[in-house]
């Protein structure tokens, strides 16, 4: 971890990068902070996380996740002590993984009344999002096999 103040009267903070193992994953996170203006800019990039071992370490034994998760997010943050502030944008994709224990996809199964819906392994499903005020907003695929993807806009 490499952690700079730009100068002399500490007016911006640089942590870049932290890097960690978590979860068989690897997390790769950066960030910088100018305090005359509140703003915060973050990039946080996690590649090949497993699921169902965050699963266990997280004492979520109810919930049947699984899949190796990548994730990208570029976001900013206005006001850096308040993190309800934050925007931005970045995508997440899971592979070969099972993931209807996500309560969005639990009830999107249920209301398409989708036969045994929660053992559907899938190759790949991925995620668009937008974070602005507040909301996150989605714009999500899902692939079986080798058929095309379909999104679910």
């Amino acid at each position: 971890m490499n952690v700079v103040l730009a100068d002399q009267d500490s007016k911006e903070l640089i942590v870049s990068p932290i890097l960690a193992t978590i979860c068989d994953g690897e997390l790769d996170l950066r960030t910088k902070i100018d305090f005359p203006t509140n703003n915060q800019i973050v990039n946080l990039r996690v590649d090949k996380m497993d699921l169902a071992r965050m699963r266990k370490e997280l004492s979520l034994k109810e919930k049947n996740l699984s899949g190796k998760l990548s994730l990208e997010a570029n976001l900013e943050n206005k006001n850096y002590k308040n993190p309800k502030k934050i925007e931005g944008e970045g995508k997440a994709i899971i592979r070969e993984g099972n993931i209807w224990e996500i309560d969005f996809l639990r009830g999107l199964g249920e209301f398409l009344f989708i036969p045994d819906f929660h053992s559907i392994i899938f190759e790949e499903g991925y995620a668009e999002f937008l974070i602005k005020k507040e909301n996150i907003i989605r714009i999500m695929g899902i692939r079986r096999n080798k058929e095309p993807v379909r999104r679910m806009d």
